[in-house]
């Protein structure tokens, strides 16, 4: 029993070891520096990194890109941080941050595109071109003749054929028939080789990509000539920045964080999460598609989302809002607010009692909306919609089942603020 406890732990600490150097991590770190303008822009292209921005009362960019690898060799790692093909690069106006477009997994045992020869070798030439046809011209079909003379005429066609393609045609046809059977047999037999070889070398491999829409890279490898990986991919980029600088982003896959003050931002975001506390500036363009968005302050700009399931808007003074097939929430809003909002959902928690107006355009949309305590005129426009106000507010409504206006106040009947609402195929309910 003490030989069977002693025997049990040995594999258990062999195990552990197995596992410790499989899960081997491997760093690299790349700095650059540039000395800017304190408008400077910064333009940042990348994919599969995180992001975060940090705003200093220097004017200089200085940007820190890092590589985590875990399940690689260092060999392997060393081969992949060659491949992520991190750039930065600028002057005083302009710094250019980049990274390789997309995955570039180094598996062992897995051939690579730049290891194969310029020029290979594995199927024999092609056979010669087919023997010329010769003149037929003088073989059109004389429809009226064959009317008149009948079969007389299909012999005499017949034999013109026949005279046409002559011995020493068909002599050469067969032997390209002969030849062609030949390659073709060359053929088949170096593709078997190729198949059997490739076979043989990858099998029972299975590659598994576990990568999470906003995770680190993942994959896992089952069999093969590497047996079993598990390998994890992280890489992030720190980027300081003058507080006055302009950014422009390009984002796929990762997470992106901006500075605590962002101003007059332009980016497009596909799969990459938006973190920030606080976003402004007339400027102000983004738009993200597939990825969570959480903003706690958003003071001004345009922001456009698609399919995302969840956007959360803390506290919106200036907001212009296009949604597409997403889930939004706005936590309060004051001043003023443009939203349109097709196949989405949409929920306004709070409205100040500052706020100017709130627009709303909604195309096959469920809206939920807290009316504010303050003084305010109501303006909605339903199409083939559900449209439920509080017994609270004092509303008139004309016209059918199908179209329909609503008109309402609260306090005052010619209050300056105003909430307007056209709504087409959706469901839209105040509180």
């Amino acid at each position: 029993m003490k030989n069977f406890l002693m025997y049990r732990c040995s594999v258990l600490l062999a195990g552990f070891c197995a596992l410790s150097l499989q899960a081997q991590k491997e760093t690299k770190t790349f700095r650059e520096s540039f000395p800017v303008a304190k408008d400077v822009t910064v333009e940042v292209n990348t994919s599969h990194s995180d992001i975060q921005f940090e705003t200093w009362n220097k004017n200089k960019v200085e940007i820190v890109a890092t590589i985590e690898t875990e399940g690689l060799s260092a060999e392997e790692a060393s081969r992949y941080f060659e491949r992520w093909d991190f750039r930065a690069e600028g002057d005083k106006s302009l710094v250019k941050i980049s990274t390789h477009p997309g995955n570039v997994f180094v598996f062992p045992g897995i051939p690579e595109v730049p290891d194969v020869p310029k020029t290979i070798e594995v199927l024999p030439p092609l056979p010669p071109i087919p023997p010329q046809m010769p003149d037929m011209s003088a073989l059109s079909f004389d429809y009226e003749a064959y009317q008149k003379d009948g079969e007389a005429y299909m012999e005499e066609w017949k034999e013109k054929i026949k005279g046409t393609f002559n011995e020493d045609f068909k002599k050469s046809m067969a032997e390209w028939n002969k030849e062609m059977e030949k390659r073709s047999k060359e053929i088949r037999t170096q593709a078997e080789k190729i198949g059997k070889e490739a076979a043989k070398k990858y099998a029972n491999m299975k590659v598994i990509y576990l990568s999470g829409e906003n995770g680190p890279e993942e994959v896992r490898i089952e069999g093969g000539d590497s047996g079993r990986k598990h390998i994890k991919i992280k890489k992030r980029i720190l980027i300081r920045i003058p507080e006055k600088a302009k950014l422009k982003m390009n984002v796929r896959h990762g997470e992106v964080k901006l500075a605590e003050n962002s101003e007059n931002i332009r980016a497009t975001l596909s799969h990459a999460s938006l973190l920030a506390a606080r976003v402004d500036g007339q400027e102000t363009s983004i738009e993200t598609s597939y990825a969570p968005v959480l903003v706690k302050n958003w003071n001004g700009g345009t922001l456009k989302v698609n399919y995302v399931d969840h956007v959360n808007l803390g506290n919106v003074s200036r907001l212009d809002l296009i949604s597409n097939t997403s889930d939004v929430r706005v936590g309060h809003l004051s001043g003023t607010g443009y939203i349109r909002g097709t196949f989405s959902n949409l929920t306004v928690d709070t409205i100040g009692t500052d706020f100017h107006k709130l627009e709303v355009i909604l195309d096959n949309t469920n809206a939920l909306i807290v009316l504010p305590e303050s003084d305010f005129r109501l303006l909605v426009h339903g199409d083939n919609s559900s449209v439920k106000t509080p017994r609270s507010l004092k509303v008139s409504s004309s016209g059918d089942s199908q179209k329909k206006v609503i008109k309402g106040y609260r306090k005052k009947s010619d209050s300056s603020r105003e909430i307007t609402v056209q709504a087409r195929y959706s469901e839209l309910k105040f509180q």
